[in-house]
């Protein structure tokens, strides 16, 4: 039987794929410079590469080329090995609102699969993060130089997934709600319901980017509706001065609504609220941006609240790193739609 014309080339490079010359994270040569090499035309060169990808031994990465996968992939019943960045010591907050709904996720999609789950340590994740078939980073950004070590891991085949934040480098994946139009669609509904006075509750980093996004919309929202926006009504709970005029606020001229920008951050408030003896929610109405149900039956409040699919988004990036696996894909760019759960707030009727 006669050869098709690019199996010759394809041999070659699977030859060197074995015996190691072509190292795994190791990226083949452009296209032309193969053509030149194999005295061939680029579409022939394109069908060789493309069979080594068919047999997951090479994925192609947008905008980078095509590169040696990390491990031999052979079909989809292969375990793999991911690495979460999930802390079993961090805040209340980070455990019961936030990260365990995203490690149930991650576990519902890979334990049917066979596939391990370990969790990176706290410090030098980057390092041992090369131990992994894929990466998923469920509450943190990454610094400037730990993104940096994350991108060489993607570019070495090694997907690395960001739950609920934006990378900046476009070879990282992300699954992300919209925390600027899921928070603006909430306080322009409030708005139009009548509500005047709707407070801003959080700590001292409007600036980061888990909150920039919230705060903009809570701005730009009284202004699409011709509200001024009142800097008293600005509160960083970790500033004792901001406290007490808050304090002074909620006795004189309290808000209809307090919108708290995370969970965490009802645990200062209610002591607050509770004191003043303020009666919610025929007084005041409390909202916030997390999925508190269990903390509102707890405390015999009615929270309303964003509810984010932070399980789903969990498990979605299980289903990412097996299809990358399986097919190169390319890096996820994915924004997931949040519900709200009204708990007898008349602004939200």
């Amino acid at each position: 039987m006669v050869k098709s014309v690019f199996q010759p080339i394809y041999e070659d490079l699977l030859s060197r794929i074995q015996d190691g010359r072509l190292l795994p994270g190791m990226p083949l040569p452009s296209e032309n410079a193969l053509a030149v090499q194999y005295g061939t035309s680029r579409p022939t060169i394109r069908r060789a590469i493309g069979l080594l990808v068919e047999k997951s031994l090479v994925i192609r990465q947008p905008g980078i080329g095509s590169i040696v996968a990390s491990q031999p992939r052979s079909n989809k019943e292969r375990k793999l090995k991911i690495g979460i960045d999930w802390n079993p010591s961090e805040s209340f907050h980070n455990t019961a609102f936030y990260s365990d709904k995203l490690l149930s996720g991650i576990l519902a999609a890979a334990e049917p699969h066979g596939h391990t789950v370990k969790f990176l340590p706290r410090t030098h994740r980057e390092l041992y993060a090369k131990e992994f078939d894929g990466i998923i980073l469920t509450s943190i950004l990454p610094t400037s130089e730990e993104e940096s070590s994350y991108v060489t891991l993607a570019k070495q085949g090694i997907p690395v997934v960001l739950l609920n934040r934006f990378p900046v480098s476009k070879e990282l994946s992300y699954i992300s709600v919209d925390y600027y139009k899921e928070t603006y669609r909430v306080i322009d509904r409030m708005i139009r319901n009548g509500a005047r006075r709707i407070a801003l509750y959080g700590p001292d980093g409007y600036h980061l980017m888990q909150f920039s996004g919230r705060v903009a919309a809570w701005q730009d929202a009284h202004r699409a509706n011709g509200i001024p926006v009142d800097p008293e009504l600005t509160v960083r709970n970790s500033l004792p001065e901001s406290m007490e005029k808050f304090i002074h606020v909620l006795k004189n001229n309290p808000p209809d609504v307090i919108f708290i920008l995370h969970g965490n951050n009802t645990l200062s408030l209610m002591p607050v609220i509770s004191s003043l003896h303020i009666r919610i929610p025929e007084e005041l109405s409390l909202f916030c941006f997390d999925d508190i149900a269990e903390l509102g039956e707890t405390m015999k409040i009615p929270f309303s609240f964003i509810k984010m699919p932070l399980k789903q988004m969990g498990e979605r990036a299980v289903n990412y790193i097996e299809e990358f696996h399986l097919s190169g894909a390319a890096p996820l760019k994915e924004i997931a739609s949040a519900s709200v759960e009204v708990k007898e707030c008349r602004f939200l009727i």
